[in-house]
């Protein structure tokens, strides 16, 4: 039997070795999903409302800048809807995104903040396009 040697990127490789490289790829890649989750359950974050409540999820749609639009945080681009769990459509929140606190990704975001001391390692996902 022949023991043929292949190229992928310039990195010679044997036939069935592909398989164990990817196999190895998924591995590690879980491990680290499983330390971030390890992560974020023991520093105890959770997603919070704009009153500092714990929501199961939420989502924030940004609002762009409209200069001549009438709603002020419209106007200067600081304006945001939100959804949670508790409610059924989205709404305009009356607070801007530059407040430090009082919208629900600062509470969110304010839990790692403050344990800054205690967590080594922080993940943040800012998940846009």
């Amino acid at each position: 039997m022949e023991n043929r040697l292949y190229r992928h990127n310039n990195v010679p490789y044997q036939q069935g070795e592909e398989v164990t490289m990817l196999r190895t790829t998924v591995v590690i890649e879980l491990c680290l999903l499983l330390i971030v989750c390890e992560v974020v359950y023991i520093a105890g974050v959770t997603c919070k409302d704009a009153n500092g409540n714990n929501v199961d999820w939420y989502y924030v749609y940004k609002l762009p800048k409209i200069p001549n639009n009438p709603h002020s945080l419209i106007k200067k681009g600081v304006a945001f809807y939100y959804l949670d769990n508790n409610q059924q459509t989205f709404r305009l929140s009356d607070t801007s995104m530059e407040e430090e606190d009082s919208h629900p990704v600062a509470e969110t975001l304010q839990q790692i903040y403050d344990q800054h001391e205690t967590v080594t390692f922080s993940v943040v996902l800012l998940d846009s396009l």
